[in-house]
């Protein structure tokens, strides 16, 4: 039995009993998450309502976490148990079915160097160039798994080394990954941090070299031929300076040369770079940031083939987005993911505040990607005015505008036109008495384009501590005929109805809804992702203990 195999073995078997019996020598805690989902097939959906599994066959599915921490005499003992049920949130295009214990570790702390057995998250600086993370929203999970090693040097530098493998659903990806990082910092009238990272990937000779990579590189042309590498090495280096009412953020990381996919999904030799700089300027009611990025084929994976994968999988960098994260439901249907393939690209955004009444906000991004088409790939002004009625109500009133690249963030056809929007929308906070409040929004997406303009309008009631109450209702007002669903009669409206209800005890929250949402994209964590259509009841608990 390997020794990760026979370490989780002894840690399902015999210390958790043993953490249940001996709460008293130490600290027990846990969560609990469990989401479920009851589907009614709609043709009102159009293609996802109708030919995913779960529509056709299972008509139901369920995902739960459950995750338990004992810490006794500095040593943690951490683990986590997974189950998906008919589970389209890893692949939306799949039933997927297992349960099991993939995340467990042991740590302990000597003096100043702390190990870690088992499966860990973690990152070095922005984690640009190593990131292992889990946004359980849209189901993403890149623990790594393996040992890691940190030592902090009288809380002026910190060191962290490890070896291992990538999870990937209840198992691992093969190829190894090995990583370190140092960094510190200054803190006084002049504040700076440094940090220093380095990272080696080594791919599967048999699995990933032999049996996927040399095959498609035998294919192309022979001038474009090259012989695949097996080992990738990435640096990093990071730091900012405060100074006054300034700071300065720089990132810059490179890798060698290896195979990666182009936007052809051809192979080609290259290698990788990725730097951004933000500079911030703040005071007294007045604030500003400017960001620059450029990036050229940096691509942290696990494999090449997963760049081109519709699932989220075999990540080990996280490029941030450089646009705004916008909460909004019709702001946010247009968000664009990271182009790995290269970005060109800046964002400024400015803050003014009159007083703590008027508070005024514009966000200015443009995107392009050098190395696809030279084409502009996304654009937006934003534009918020904040305005206060006293301590009951708050306003929010704003305007956005869009370009979209659907092309190459969401894979359609060279024929298909780039989406401009444009969108105001307006929101109202009023606070009664008795800890009550009601919330409302309203949006109005306007475009020639994809489907057509959609209304949003969306109501909430809420009774503090315990209760919320929320309608919404987003509608297809004016839908193009070209991208009509055939099951939508010819000037006909087609509703998208939420109706959620959510309860709060304590550290316990419990919601249930009826939900019918059009396919688009969901980015949550900075992370994009295309969803289906989704038509039924939603289920969910979550409680700490």
């Amino acid at each position: 039995m390997k020794v990760l195999g026979l370490l989780k073995f002894v840690i399902v078997l015999f210390i958790v009993p043993i953490c249940l019996k001996a709460q008293d020598n130490g600290t027990l805690r846990g969560d609990l998450m469990v989401n479920s989902s009851f589907y009614i097939n709609d043709p009102k959906l159009g293609q996802y309502g109708t030919t995913t599994p779960q529509y056709k066959i299972q008509k139901s599915s369920a995902e739960a976490w459950m995750f338990l921490n004992y810490n006794n005499k500095g040593y943690d003992f951490n683990i986590r148990y997974d189950l998906f049920h008919n589970s389209p949130l890893l692949n939306p295009q799949e039933a997927f079915n297992g349960q099991g214990v993939p995340f467990f570790n042991v740590n302990k702390t000597f003096d100043n160097i702390t190990i870690t057995v088992g499966s860990f998250y973690d990152q070095f600086g922005s984690g640009v160039l190593f990131r292992a993370y889990e946004n359980r929203v849209i189901g993403v999970d890149f623990a790594m798994q393996g040992v890691k090693l940190e030592y902090n040097l009288k809380d002026k530098i910190r060191f962290k080394a490890f070896t291992g493998k990538q999870k990937y659903r209840f198992g691992q990806q093969p190829q190894v990954i090995q990583g370190f990082n140092m960094e510190g910092g200054h803190f006084g009238k002049i504040s700076y941090t440094y940090g220093v990272s380095a990272l080696k990937r080594t791919l599967d000779f048999v699995n990933d070299i032999q049996a996927n990579i040399a095959p498609a590189i035998n294919a192309l042309k022979l001038e474009d031929r090259f012989v695949p590498r097996a080992n990738v090495y990435g640096g990093q280096v990071y730091g900012s300076l405060t100074w006054k009412d300034f700071s300065l953020n720089i990132d810059v990381a490179a890798k060698t040369p290896e195979a990666v996919l182009n936007f052809k999904q051809k192979f080609v030799n290259k290698p990788g770079i990725y730097t951004t700089a933000t500079l911030n300027y703040s005071t007294k009611g007045f604030g500003i940031s400017l960001v620059g990025k450029y990036s050229d084929f940096f691509s942290m994976r696990t494999n090449p083939f997963t760049i081109t994968s519709p699932v989220l999988v075999g990540t080990i960098g996280y490029l941030a987005p450089i646009n705004r994260q916008n909460t909004y439901r019709l702001p946010a249907r247009y968000s664009p993911s990271v182009q790995e393939w290269g970005e060109i690209a800046y964002t400024a955004d400015i803050n003014y505040s009159i007083d703590r009444n008027n508070v005024f906000n514009l966000n200015f991004t443009n995107i392009n990607a050098p190395n696809v088409t030279d084409e502009k790939m996304f654009e937006e002004i934003y534009f918020t005015y904040q305005h206060n009625f006293g301590k009951a109500v708050k306003t929010i009133w704003g305007f956005q505008h869009v370009f979209y690249n659907q092309k190459y963030y969401q894979g359609k056809p060279q024929s298909t036109p780039n989406v401009k929007t444009k969108t105001p929308f307006f929101e109202i906070l009023y606070k009664m008495k008795n800890k009550k409040s009601i919330h409302l929004e309203l949006q109005y997406l306007r475009t020639k384009q994809d489907l057509g303009d959609f209304a949003w309008a969306s109501f909430e009631y809420t009774i503090a501590p315990h209760y919320s109450f929320t309608f919404s209702d987003m509608v297809n007002t004016k839908p193009r005929e070209e991208t009509r669903n055939p099951n939508v009669a010819p000037g006909q409206l087609v509703h998208y109805p939420t109706l959620f209800f959510a309860y709060s005890y304590h550290q316990t929250r419990l919601t249930a809804g009826y939900i019918k949402q059009v396919e688009g994209i969901v980015c949550s964590g900075g992370v994009c992702r295309l969803q289906p259509a989704f038509s039924g009841f939603q289920f969910s608990l979550t409680t700490n203990f």
